[in-house]
């Protein structure tokens, strides 16, 4: 979570300079919110109906980190 957080303080700062980022600030937030909020959840109230909701959390950290790759290559290449 803490890297995760990080990395969407960085892009924060970047959307001035990148604008094609956007997705990948809300794919991070997103994925924060679903699975560390879903294990938060389970570990505080013992539901463990919300581990189905974890993967998909780890999906839209892996779609975030993916979306920053491309952007990032998208721009090397252009310069």
């Amino acid at each position: 979570m803490m890297y995760h957080s990080l990395a969407g303080l960085f892009i924060s700062l970047l959307l001035v300079v990148l604008p094609s980022i956007r997705f990948s600030l809300w794919a991070f937030l997103i994925g924060i919110l679903t699975f560390s909020g879903s294990l938060f959840t389970m570990s505080l109230t013992g539901l463990t109906s919300l581990g189905m909701v974890t993967p998909i959390g780890g999906l839209f950290f892996l779609l975030a980190w993916g979306w920053l790759i491309f952007v990032f290559s998208r721009t090397a290449m252009r310069t």
